[in-house]
């Protein structure tokens, strides 16, 4: 890893610590005891999620009743697009033309494992931080927490999102942007960014599917 690396997780996780460990926390009702930079995690959680970007991180989080682990990835923005847009989640679709070693497709593999009574760790929620001022984050606009199960079965299955059928629309048509519905562009789809594309499912598709998810605006 390298040296630039190692300091941007150090420097996202001191602004989880400052900026969105509480607000999480009363999202989540639970108190968070463990953070970590996912690319440096060596818990299980870590093994099925992005491990590719120094904001993302692996938390550990208990209640009165139960531990349990999330996920969770520092988005910056600008204040007047975090006034203009609804968060988006974003979840890494290919690194340099491959899906197999992105967290989307790890987490499927989970998922169908657990699905068939194979003991496997996934994360119960994957959390969404939006900080403002991105050149120098001092504020938290707001924080999504969507239950991870339901939302990667949604994804895939193709009489739902498809994103089989996103993927093969964007190798084929070789644009820089797929829409799941051109005349709602940021409601979903994939997009390039540098040699790596992201799925991106804004908080308005969350609603109009009925994924579960918890929300706190600041």
């Amino acid at each position: 890893m390298s040296d630039k690396y190692a300091s941007s997780s150090l420097q996202a996780i001191e602004l989880f610590r400052n900026l969105v460990k509480a607000p999480l926390q009363a999202l989540l009702g639970g108190e968070v005891f463990s953070v970590e930079a996912e690319a440096q995690a060596s818990s299980p959680v870590a093994q099925v999620l992005d491990k590719s970007a120094s904001t993302d991180l692996a938390v550990r989080y208990q209640t009165t009743s139960a531990v349990f682990l999330a996920a969770s990835r520092l988005l910056y923005s600008d204040d007047a697009d975090c006034r203009r847009y609804p968060l988006s989640l974003t979840l890494r679709n290919s690194v340099n033309g491959s899906y197999e070693s992105t967290e989307l497709n790890k987490l499927k593999r989970a998922v169908d494992l657990l699905s068939c009574g194979v003991p496997v760790v996934v994360p119960r929620y994957l959390c969404f931080a939006r900080l403002s001022q991105k050149d120098n984050p001092t504020q938290l606009f707001d924080v999504l927490a969507a239950e991870t199960i339901p939302l990667i079965r949604h994804v895939f299955a193709p009489d739902q999102l498809g994103l089989p059928e996103l993927r093969r629309r964007m190798e084929s048509d070789k644009k820089k942007e797929v829409l799941l519905d051109d005349e709602l562009k940021s409601l979903a789809g994939l997009r390039h960014s540098g040699d790596n594309t992201f799925l991106f499912l804004n908080r308005r598709y969350l609603d109009m599917h009925g994924l579960p998810y918890l929300y706190k605006p600041m």
